[in-house]
């Protein structure tokens, strides 16, 4: 029985890349902890004190700011995983093709990229220093169901307690 992958740097090279897709996955789940941190922190002492209206509202502006933020980046790691991902579906796509020179050459060239086009010889161009592809990638995972809704209720809630 043929191996999946033809030499060991192969298996290296995937293993590394699912390390990198599992960091992106965490550090966008710390971003959802880190915000439920700061507001649960936040609301407490403004309450617990004797807070002024305009305190209140102050404080509930600048949790606003730290939701949008933290949406930003949260899709931004996002974003990044999704291209980690289909790097690897990539790869692991040519080696069940049994094509070591493309083997060889994607891991060569994703070691300088993270950009996916299937249409490309060797499967992948050399544009990472493009910001814009990142910024399109984290602008798609803004709509995406695992970050949207979490911060829309976060900020409406936060938009409701400015009401009371």
């Amino acid at each position: 029985m043929k191996e999946l992958f033809p030499f060991k740097e192969a298996e290296q090279y995937v293993n590394l890349l699912q390390e990198n897709i599992t960091r992106m996955a965490s550090n966008s789940a710390n971003c959802k902890n880190w915000l439920v941190g700061i507001i649960g922190g936040a609301l407490a002492i403004v309450f617990a004190s004797d807070a002024t209206t305009c305190q209140i509202c102050m404080m509930l502006t600048v949790l606003k700011v730290f939701t949008v933020l933290l949406f930003l980046l949260d899709c931004f790691y996002l974003g990044l995983e999704r291209r980690f991902k289909d790097a690897e579906k990539l790869f692991i796509k040519k080696c069940k093709e049994n094509n070591e020179s493309d083997v060889k050459i994607l891991l060569m060239s994703f070691s300088k990229s993270l950009v996916i086009d299937e249409k490309s010889p060797d499967g992948c161009k050399i544009q990472f220093k493009k910001v814009g592809l990142q910024i399109k990638d984290t602008f798609c995972a803004m709509f995406s169901l695992s970050t949207t809704p979490f911060y829309i209720v976060i900020y409406f809630v936060l938009c409701e307690l400015g009401k009371l």
